[in-house]
This record gives C-alpha cells, sequence and structure tokens, in this order.
C-alpha cells in the first residue's frame, strides 16, 4: 500500500511540473505576441551572396538577448539556411514557417559571441536587428563556416544602405 501511494504522490508531482512548465510557456507566448509577419515574395530575385547554412538560434528583442520571442515559434532553434536576396532575408528552416525579413525593415547586422541565451565565442553568431510593428527584434543565426558572418554582415549592410525608405515606428 506504501508503495502504491508513493508511486501515485511521485505520478502527481511529476504532472503538477508538467501542467506548471506548460502554463509558463503559454505566458510566454501571450507575453512576447506580435502580429502577423511578412511573406516572402513569390519570385524573391537573385542571392547577393551565397546562402550561409547553419542553425537558426532564434528571436529576441533587441538588448534582450536572453528572452525568446515564443509566439509564432520564432524562439526554437533549428537547423536552416540564410538568404540575402534584394527584397530582404529569408532564414528558411526546415520543419518551421521560414522567416522574411523585408529590407525597408532591416537595421544592421553585426556578429556577436552571445545570442538567445547561448554563448558562441568571438563572432561566433551572426545577429541581424530589425523592427516589426513597433518593436525592435534581433534574430540570430549561427553558420557551419563562422568565417563567412562578417561577408554576410556586409552584405546586409550593403542592402540597408541602399534601401529607399525605412519602416517607422
Amino acid at each position: 500500500m506504501t508503495r502504491i501511494l508513493l508511486t501515485a504522490g511521485t505520478i502527481a508531482v511529476w504532472l503538477l511540473g508538467v501542467w506548471a512548465m506548460w502554463r509558463g510557456w503559454r505566458g510566454r507566448v501571450a507575453r512576447t505576441a506580435i502580429g502577423s509577419l511578412p511573406v516572402a515574395p513569390e519570385v524573391p530575385g537573385a542571392d547577393l551572396i551565397e546562402p550561409l547554412v547553419g542553425s537558426y538560434l532564434g528571436t529576441t528583442y533587441a538588448g534582450n538577448w536572453l528572452e525568446r520571442i515564443a509566439a509564432k515559434r520564432l524562439g526554437e532553434r533549428s537547423t536552416g539556411w540564410l538568404r540575402v536576396l534584394p527584397t530582404g532575408l529569408v532564414f528558411r528552416r526546415p520543419s518551421y514557417d521560414d522567416l522574411f525579413v523585408p529590407v525597408n525593415a532591416l537595421h544592421f547586422a553585426r556578429t556577436d559571441s552571445a545570442h538567445s541565451g547561448r554563448l558562441l565565442g568571438p563572432d561566433g553568431a551572426l545577429v541581424i536587428n530589425w523592427q516589426h510593428e513597433g518593436h525592435y527584434l534581433e534574430t540570430g543565426f549561427r553558420g557551419d563556416d563562422r568565417s563567412r558572418h562578417a561577408a554576410v554582415a556586409a552584405a546586409v549592410e550593403a542592402l540597408v544602405a541602399t534601401s529607399p525608405m525605412k519602416e517607422t515606428l
């Protein structure tokens, strides 16, 4: 009888923990809710630089690299590749919706040593700063070939410099 009570108690505590994590995640999704994301154009154009293959690290609010945006699955890490196009950036993520950042929403790109709660070493992450519906966001990407981060950041900066207009708050 004691064994049954201990087992039932253990299962109850485990279920309570799962329920608490589920509630916490739903709260994060609500707290980080953002509007509908831009859709990539049907004919995106030619790549300005060879796509960067690697890992999508997630999207955070700018200045808060530990708080990933859970809404629309933007905070979930995945493999993928980053394309720099004349119309903007496309983060391709297998099993997830692609993330398109139009050129007029881009602000700058930089290399950094950390993003989305992950320390990656010097220049271990490519971070794209952009704006969506009044929020400044940062999306991190870690290329398999980290030596290309600076070249991709330069291509994004060149794209931002040629942008005819910026999205305003």
